[in-house]
């Protein structure tokens, strides 16, 4: 990580601006940065937190820098004064976070450039690859990052081709993210390369992945139409059974939570539960096949969802359901499938016959996991009840009678 970040802060020097490393320079800059900080602050609050920073000169230029490269608290927007800061924070830092933001804000600055910055595009991909390799790249600088790469994937030509596969994996992670780290701007470009992408018609893998991409923006955006749309395409055209599924469950998702259209999302639903196996992707089929299960087997069970109250049809989704519940489920929903087939076998109605073998078993696999959970949940699933009827099933199995 060192090594690159030397041979990066190189390419920053010769490309942007003469930058001395030498212990005075590296002395005066700390100061500076301080002093640049406590300048750029206007309120009294800001003040006391400038001058807090200044025992971390790093994050005192980190932040000086942060005001400079986007014209912040009262600063003149300024690349050139922020690239010996940014370098400085790069090279020096032992945060990774801080590192990967810098080099993030360089790549920026080497892809647009200015009147003072020449553009060099090519040095924009060797910063941002950077970022992108750090362990602890924060989400909203990973839009960023993603964003980058994607564009220059997108454009070619600065030392790597083209490459549409690699443009649309950046663009859509961004997009994914672009809540937390991308302009409005930005999203209508990072859009716009997706729906050119999905328009055209030499490369049917790429344009049916990039309808993928948007019905997922989409749906994020709550605009359900196009999301609705986009799914269909994608689940039509693509050869890949495990990625139609993951749209027939986002399809089902958005008619039943969203549009209240239960007969469209129950066809989906069951769509999932009965995709074939996929010996590459089977964990992937088997969750979807899950989530699928247990939305149905909850909706039955509550009357919810939009669906009546059935415990047969609950039982249907529920039981099979459980055998997974282990693999793609959290501790809370697995006791709480284990009380509620328990409890309609011990009832028995809507066409479920009583079956006290049945709860009996899911009432031990319940106390078994109640054993090691927290108190709390003891209390909620009410553990020394559970203890009580097992004793009490147990008990009548055997002839005895229980008060």
């Amino acid at each position: 990580m060192k090594s690159k970040l030397l041979i990066l802060t190189l390419c920053a020097t010769s490309a942007f601006t003469a930058y001395s490393m030498d212990s005075k320079g590296e002395t005066k800059r700390q100061v500076a940065a301080a002093a640049e900080t406590k300048k750029a602050v206007q309120t009294a609050a800001e003040v006391k937190s400038a001058e807090a920073q200044v025992d971390n000169p790093v994050n005192a230029a980190m932040q000086t820098a942060r005001n400079y490269f986007k014209g912040n608290n009262g600063v003149a927007k300024s690349y050139e004064k922020a690239i010996p800061l940014l370098v400085e924070v790069a090279c020096q830092t032992e945060d990774l976070a801080l590192q990967a933001e810098a080099n993030n804000y360089l790549g920026w600055i080497a892809y647009y450039g200015d009147e003072q910055i020449e553009k060099k595009p090519a040095q924009a991909f060797q910063f941002f690859t950077l970022a992108v390799e750090n362990d602890e790249l924060a989400s909203a600088i990973c839009a960023s990052v993603c964003f980058g790469l994607g564009l220059l994937w997108y454009e070619g030509g600065h030392g790597h081709a083209k490459d549409c596969e690699m443009a649309y994996a950046y663009i859509v992670l961004a997009l994914d993210r672009a809540k937390e780290g991308l302009a409005d701007k930005d999203i209508k470009k990072a859009l716009a390369v997706l729906n050119e992408f999905a328009n055209q018609k030499d490369d049917l893998l790429l344009q049916v992945r990039a309808w993928k991409g948007l019905g997922s923006f989409a749906s994020d955006k709550e605009q359900y139409d196009d999301a609705i749309k986009y799914f269909m395409l994608f689940s039509e055209q693509t050869t890949d059974l495990i990625a139609q599924a993951e749209a027939w469950y986002d399809l089902a998702e958005i008619f039943q939570d969203k549009l209240k259209d239960l007969p469209k999302a129950l066809d989906y639903y069951d769509k999932c539960i009965n995709v074939p196996e996929d010996l590459h992707k089977d964990d992937v089929r088997r969750r979807l096949r899950f989530l699928a299960r247990r939305k149905l087997g909850i909706g039955y069970y509550n009357g919810s969802f939009g669906l009546f109250q059935n415990y047969a049809l609950a039982a249907k989704y529920l039981e099979p359901c459980s055998e997974d519940r282990g693999l793609y489920n959290d501790r809370y929903s697995s006791l709480s499938t284990l009380i509620s087939l328990s409890e309609m076998y011990l009832s028995g109605r809507d066409g479920l016959g009583k079956d006290r073998d049945k709860a009996l078993s899911f009432l031990k696999e319940l106390e078994n996991m109640l054993v090691k959970s927290s108190d709390s949940d003891k209390k909620e699933f009410n553990f020394l009840g559970v203890q009580s009827m097992i004793k009490k099933l147990e008990s009548e199995a055997e002839g005895l009678s229980f008060a």
